[in-house]
């Protein structure tokens, strides 16, 4: 958030079914840009927001599987550099015995 950005918080009394809304202006927006009625202003955004649809379920799947993919991959690579490491070491000392 800029230095030159305003903040509006709207906090919802006990009679409405949220706590607070926040607006963050834009730093170009005059006084007489505003909406007149910002509770107003809120309650229609936030209910545009829930008549949205929810997202696919399967975006939510493909992004755990990848993240098992990339674990697996991950893990194997390890184990290959383990492996690799412990090669060299075992050249290292064979080749300080036979020296």
């Amino acid at each position: 958030m800029g230095k030159t950005e305003r903040v509006i918080l709207i906090k919802g009394d006990h009679k409405k079914w949220y706590n607070q809304a926040i607006f963050i202006i834009n730093p170009a927006t005059t006084k007489e840009q505003l909406p007149t009625d910002l509770v107003a202003e809120a309650e229609k955004i936030i209910a545009n927001y829930m008549t949205k649809p929810p997202p696919a379920p399967n975006t939510v799947i493909s992004a755990q599987q990848n993240n098992k993919k990339t674990k697996r991959l991950d893990f194997a690579l390890n184990i290959i550099m383990m492996l690799i490491c412990i090669a060299i070491v075992a050249v290292i000392v064979y080749g300080m015995r036979m020296g």
